[in-house]
């Protein structure tokens, strides 16, 4: 195993107690797991989904990010499984949790990952995470 990664939800906004908590708990998983990330989405990981419309869209077509959160910084939204649930999927099948695999297969299948539709501390954060856990533990050319 080359990298753990530990997930949770921010559950609020982008701040500063976010980086405190960031913080607090990769210096636990460092000291406890060497090679572990802590990945904290702010405020939930529907805040991740809203920066890749084209996702959502390919999961269900009625499905369209309002151009009011299209280049925002999705991190600041206080309630972006409302969004989602109230603005994104306004007609057509209702978002579950239980999609999120699926949009984030269609973010990955489109490698569309490194060039989101705004922006997201704790997208960028995971993202830099995977990079460096590639780049120190996997190798490459195999």
């Amino acid at each position: 195993m080359a990298c753990v990664f530990v997930h949770e939800d921010f559950d609020r906004p982008d701040g500063p107690d976010y980086v405190t908590a960031q913080n607090r708990v990769q210096a636990a998983l460092e000291r406890n797991l060497g090679t572990a990330h802590y990945v904290l989405a702010v405020a939930e990981v529907e805040s991740w989904m809203l920066l890749f419309p084209h996702a959502l869209s390919a999961v269900t077509s009625a499905w369209k990010v309002p151009g009011k959160y299209r280049n925002k910084d999705t991190g600041r939204l206080a309630d972006p499984k409302r969004v989602l649930t109230s603005e994104v999927c306004k007609s057509g099948r209702r978002y579950r949790e239980s999609d999120a695999p699926v949009i984030f297969e269609r973010v990955v299948a489109s490698r569309s990952y490194d060039s989101p539709s705004g922006s997201n501390r704790s997208w960028r954060r995971l993202r830099d995470d995977a990079a460096t856990c590639c780049a120190s533990h996997l190798r490459t050319g195999r």
